[in-house]
Parts: structure tokens; C-alpha cells; sequence
């Protein structure tokens, strides 16, 4: 991962930079010595030995390898440090867009737990109204016909939270695509630093990957029950328009249906509250694994 790509790197400068003090340190002391023995030369008007003068260059010599050496290691080292903090802005940069990623998680669950809370309370007003109205058996068809009124307006509410519903998963999907986006712009920059991030790159790929088909099928798969709960609405909104001939009847039935859709709308919670949490966890797992802690 990139925390051990750069404790790596640490410690490669660690290293070339106990390497770059010793040469210096071998450089300083055959500096001196060649030094010290310039001074003995000035020192004595007698000419040296051939094997001494030899061994002068060749000190010489060693001295502007070493410097040579010194100063590659010292621009290898500057490398070194400018690719690691490149790797600290990439990490930086996953780990800013995996909390975008729980935020939004986040949210989308409170949305869901608010419209389904907000349905129930709904759903279970209504059973009690019919339930108190069929055990007093005394309603007047006026009243009978403004409860009806009442229960396309609950009805027609609830629509609208259907709708808004959504809308909000539309939403959700288009800042999941800019995100998406980003994490591919972040990609195509961490391709310039070569061969040492490109596990990194590929377990970033996998992640999106997986992630986004989870993405898509649950978006599609909260559509679908969308689309089955409005179809559903349509179903007792025409039931309740024809009530007019039985009254007594439409109250059986559409007590009858609330306590299908209610039932259904406890599955259907129940599903996307383990589907979302299974998500989270499989979510968090994948980010735990890519990120340094």
C-alpha cells in the first residue's frame, strides 16, 4: 500500500543518508591527509619518492570520485523525498473521497429511515381511523365521503414522498458519477509515478468497480419497488374514486389493502436496511483495506 511505499522510501533516504556522511567523512579525512602531506612536501626541498607522488594522485583521485558520488546520491535523495510527497498528496486524496463516500452513505440511510417512518405513521393513522370508524358503524355518507377525500389525500402524499424519493437517488447517483470521476482523474495522475504505485492503481479500479456495480444494481432495484409501490397506489386510488356505490365495502377494502402495502412496505424496509448495511460494511472493509489507518 502507499503508508509501506513510503516507510520504504524513508528508509531508503535514511539509508543513502548514513551513506552520503560516511563518504563525507572518507572524503574529509583523505582531504587532510593529502593536505598534511602537501605540507611535508613544502616542507623538504628533497623530491619524493615516485611510489609517494603515486599514491598522492591516487588519493586525489578517490577524493573526486567520492564527491562525485556524494552528489548523485544527494540528487537521488531530493528524488526520493519529491515522489513521497507526491504519494502523501495521493493518499490524502483517497482518503478525502472515501468520506465523501460514507457521508453520502450516511445520508441516503436517514433519507430512507425518515420516508419509511413517515409512511408507517401514516399507514397506521389510517388503520386506526377505519378500524374506529367500522366499529362504530355509525358514519353518515357525507362523512363516509370525507374520510374517502382524507384517504386520497394521505395517499396522494405519500406519492409525493415516492417522488421525492426518487429524485433524491437521482441526485445521489450524479455525485456518485462526479466522484467517480475524480477517483478516475486521481488514477490517470497517479500513472505518472510509474511502476510503484500500480498495485495501488489496480486495487483503486476493483474497488470502483465493485462498488459502482453495487451502486447501479441497488439503484435499480429501489426504482423497481418504486415503481411497484406507485403502481400499487394507482390500484387503490381508483378503488377508493368508485367507493360511491358501497361505502362499507370500500372501508373493508381498502383496510384490507392498507394492511397489505403496510406489510409490504415492512418487507421492503427490512430489505434495504440489510441490503444498505450490508453495503456499509462491505464498503468499509474494502476502504480499511486500501487506506493506511
Amino acid at each position: 500500500c502507499l503508508e509501506e511505499q513510503m516507510l520504504e522510501l524513508e528508509l531508503g533516504c535514511q539509508e543513502k543518508e548514513s551513506t552520503i556522511q560516511k563518504l563525507r567523512q572518507q572524503l574529509q579525512q583523505s582531504q587532510k591527509k593529502k593536505e598534511q602531506m602537501e605540507e611535508d612536501i613544502a616542507s623538504t626541498t628533497l623530491p619524493l619518492p615516485p611510489p609517494s607522488r603515486r599514491k598522492i594522485g591516487s588519493d586525489a583521485s578517490i577524493a573526486n570520485e567520492k564527491g562525485v558520488m556524494i552528489a548523485c546520491l544527494a540528487q537521488h535523495q531530493s528524488e526520493l523525498e519529491r515522489e513521497k510527497i507526491e504519494l502523501r498528496g495521493q493518499l490524502d486524496q483517497v482518503k478525502k473521497v472515501a468520506q465523501q463516500l460514507k457521508d453520502e452513505n450516511s445520508a441516503l440511510q436517514d433519507e430512507l429511515k425518515q420516508v419509511m417512518d413517515e409512511s408507517e405513521a401514516c399507514m397506521k393513522e389510517l388503520e386506526e381511523q377505519l378500524e374506529t370508524e367500522r366499529a362504530n358503524g355509525m358514519l353518515s355518507a357525507k362523512e363516509q365521503r370525507e374520510k374517502v377525500k382524507e384517504l386520497e389525500s394521505i395517499l396522494d402524499q405519500r406519492s409525493t414522498l415516492l417522488a421525492d424519493m426518487v429524485k433524491y437517488n437521482k441526485e445521489i447517483q450524479c455525485k456518485w458519477d462526479a466522484d467517480r470521476l475524480k477517483l478516475l482523474k486521481h488514477e490517470e495522475d497517479a500513472k505518472e509515478n510509474g511502476a510503484a504505485c500500480t498495485a495501488q492503481i489496480s486495487n483503486l479500479r476493483q474497488q470502483l468497480k465493485s462498488v459502482e456495480g453495487k451502486h447501479r444494481q441497488e439503484m435499480e432495484r429501489r426504482g423497481e419497488q418504486c415503481r411497484i409501490l406507485e403502481a400499487d397506489l394507482a390500484k387503490i386510488k381508483v378503488k377508493v374514486r368508485g367507493s360511491s356505490v358501497d361505502d362499507n365495502k370500500v372501508v373493508a377494502e381498502l383496510q384490507k389493502e392498507n394492511g397489505k402495502l403496510k406489510d409490504k412496505i415492512s418487507r421492503q424496509e427490512a430489505y434495504l436496511q440489510r441490503k444498505l448495511q450490508k453495503e456499509k460494511e462491505q464498503r468499509g472493509r474494502s476502504l480499511r483495506s486500501a487506506l493506511p489507518k
